[in-house]
């Protein structure tokens, strides 16, 4: 049986958390996600597992929340150095996921290489007329190289970001990419790599709906990956062709 809370999985047939690290290491994830705030981590994390575990008649799990509130007082949340070197690529994407990476730019400092922005239509529910509408609006994508030298890292073409922002509502996001995995300093073609597919999907994807790092594929034939399937990345003409809606 698989136990979800908004930052860890905990499978009771294993007893591990969904990644696999030890406690140490979880606890000082957890603080950095909690940025310190000990009441806020045992009210949505340590007490809603608990009372979780109680429900479910798992009980016994509950001495490993206990023992991660006790490292909690003797540990420290993860510098950017430390999670760079951790090698975990899986528990390394889950600790960048609780840093800002704003605040982690002003620190270390940053470069931008390249701008692009892209005309895009977001299907949106309106309240008032109880329908969706098509919102047109302008989508910029700032491709970012991370100063790495605090990290150890000379070489600024191995940190990229992009950063994606909105000209109606200037909200913006911060997401890592691949430094492999496009050409060109294409910030578009950077954010068209972070969709992964299997590759029976291709083809049969009617829109995509992306909210961050999370994407909703809706289908117009069922699909059945297997486990070992190769992944791909869509073209990007493909990718924003399907996007139709994104936050």
């Amino acid at each position: 049986m698989i136990i979800t809370n908004e930052n860890l999985d905990f499978n009771t047939d294993t007893c591990t958390f969904s990644v696999s690290v030890d406690e140490v290491l979880i606890t000082r994830y957890l603080k950095g996600t909690y940025r310190g705030n000990k009441p806020r981590f045992i009210e949505r994390f340590s007490s809603q597992f608990k009372k979780m575990f109680k429900c479910y008649g798992v009980e016994e799990f509950s001495y490993i929340i206990s023992n991660i509130e006790y490292l909690w007082d003797f540990v420290e949340p993860f510098s950017y150095k430390e999670a760079f070197e951790l090698e975990s690529a899986q528990f390394k994407a889950l600790v960048f996921s609780s840093i800002d990476i704003r605040e982690m730019i002003e620190n270390l400092g940053a470069t931008r290489i390249k701008v692009e922005g892209k005309e895009l239509i977001n299907k949106t529910w309106n309240e008032y007329k109880q329908e969706f509408e098509n919102i047109s609006y302008t989508a910029v994508y700032e491709l970012f190289h991370v100063n790495g030298k605090k990290l150890g890292i000379n070489d600024e073409s191995l940190l990229p970001v992009v950063k994606c922002w909105c000209t109606t509502t200037n909200e913006e996001h911060w997401l890592w990419v691949d430094n492999d995995s496009f050409s060109n300093n294409s910030p578009l073609e950077a954010i068209t790599s972070t969709c992964v597919i299997y590759k029976s999907m291709l083809g049969k994807i009617e829109h995509i709906i992306r909210q961050g790092d999370v994407f909703l594929f809706e289908m117009n034939e069922d699909v059945n990956p297997s486990e070992n399937e190769e992944l791909i990345t869509l073209t990007m003409n493909d990718y924003f062709s399907l996007l139709k809606s994104q936050a």
